[in-house]
């Protein structure tokens, strides 16, 4: 693949899939700001809670992470029944614990809660929005799991739509319940929360209706629930457990950090909610090219085009690189334009742009990162090596520095936020070792 066809392929896959996250990260930044017209400790609670949801999307991440290395190989190699079989066994073992995680929520939010806050107002708060939002995780579940199947092919528009119609019912709810617009209650949270549920099903219902209407690849039937190769089925845990143990460990580490924030105070919490909603948006356009990543390579090595992967591979990760550190200059420059439309002021104002102008130095080494590891080296089912890098820079480097730094020196919450970042300028350089080396690639078709 020449250089021209390179750069068409990454903008046809990679700009409907950043377009996608885009729309989603908007829909979280216009979540927070009309719940930070509540207040900030309306913040503080909302950004909590969804730690359990940041949680369970990490796990759907992994199982669809997992499943797409097989499905995106398999589509290069045009093998549509494996990949049916494979879509149904992934589906099989994400819905259980999804299912565990929302009963928890639901019957003991308070105790979850009290996990990550000792304050009784923001954990009682933050309790209230958990119960309701927990309805939405299972159809948030599978929404995302057959966007990331008809991604693997190759049909990249279809989630994009179905995106862009949920944050609109979405956003439309939010006005409604929230502030109570149109004769409905004024809810609050909770009216964000049932907003968050009503639009999930939605996008259920409409990326389902699609994949079976339109007959695409991962409409699976009941024969590929029930057909079963025992050789297959060893493979894929082999190769898909370590991305989703990676995800969990990863999110457990994150949430880690939430918990060591969240001693710090409801200004902390609220000073990391507002800088984590911006990030999300800025990363948009990195997950839009490590998910093109996944795609080109996984295709390219079913079709077993081995050095065509290794270059498109260190392409990837040259153009992601010089994005990140783009938009991490350029979030520098605008952090007081970025914390304007949120309803804080004095010295929650001044922490945020602090925090938010370390974030975006943090980009050029998150960018590469979610390029790395989403991207590259999953495509090639190197996942096992992607798990002791995250487990590594998380539990090892992280979790001991931000922890030393907030509860032992007392540092303030911009550079403690620092400290934990500093994990994934060692990822960075781990991963681009062990993707010039081309130890990662391995063909499963």
């Amino acid at each position: 693949m020449n250089r021209k066809h390179f750069v068409r392929m990454l903008l046809t896959l990679g700009l409907p899939i950043s377009l996608q996250h885009l729309v989603i990260s908007s829909l979280n930044f216009i979540d927070t700001i009309m719940i930070g017209r509540l207040g900030g400790l309306e913040i503080a609670a909302v950004g909590l809670a969804n730690q359990i949801y940041f949680i369970v999307n990490i796990f759907i991440f992994g199982v669809c992470s997992g499943t797409a290395v097989f499905t995106a190989q398999f589509w290069g190699s045009r093998n549509v029944s494996a990949l049916n079989r494979t879509t149904a066994l992934g589906l099989i073992l994400g819905t259980g614990p999804i299912a565990l995680v929302f009963l928890v929520s639901f019957l003991r939010p308070e105790s979850v809660m009290g996990l990550f806050t000792n304050d009784p107002a923001l954990r009682s708060m933050a309790a209230g929005y958990l119960r309701i939002v927990s309805f939405s995780y299972l159809f948030n579940w599978g929404a995302h799991y057959f966007e990331h199947i008809v991604k693997s092919t190759e049909q990249v528009r279809y989630p994009l739509y179905v995106a862009i119609v949920a944050f609109g019912v979405n956003t439309l709810l939010n006005l409604v319940l929230i502030f109570g617009y149109l004769g409905f209650p004024a809810l609050g949270i909770a009216g964000a929360a049932l907003a968050t549920v009503i639009s999930r099903v939605l996008e259920f219902g409409l990326i389902t209706a699609i994949v079976y209407g339109r007959r695409l690849p991962g409409a699976v039937r009941l024969s590929d629930f029930l057909e079963r190769d025992r050789a297959f089925v060893n493979k894929f845990v082999r190769v898909a457990t370590p991305v989703v143990v990676n995800e969990l460990t990863w999110v457990f580490g994150i949430s880690v950090y939430m918990v060591v924030f969240g001693r710090m105070g409801p200004q902390a919490v609220a000073v990391v909610t507002i800088t984590q909603t911006v990030e999300r948006i800025l990363i948009s356009l990195m997950l839009g090219v490590g998910g093109a990543a996944s795609i080109m390579l996984g295709n390219s090595l079913g079709a077993r085009r081995i050095e065509e992967t290794r270059i498109n591979a260190l392409r990837i990760l040259h153009v992601v690189g010089l994005l990140g550190a783009t938009l991490g200059i350029a979030v520098s420059l605008l952090a007081p334009v970025f914390v304007a439309p949120f309803n804080i002021d004095g010295e929650t104002a001044r922490l945020s742009i602090v925090t938010m102008r370390l974030m975006g130095f943090s980009l050029v080494f998150k960018s590469v990162n979610i390029a790395l590891i989403s991207g590259v080296l999953r495509s090639g089912a190197d996942t096992t090596y992607t798990f002791l890098m995250d487990f590594a820079g998380v539990w090892l480097i992280a979790i001991p520095l931000g922890g030393l730094g907030a509860l032992v020196f007392g540092l303030p919450v911009h550079w403690v936020y620092a400290l934990f970042f500093v994990e994934e300028i060692v990822k960075s350089m781990v991963g681009y070792v062990r993707t010039v080396s081309g130890k990662w690639m391995n063909v499963l078709s």
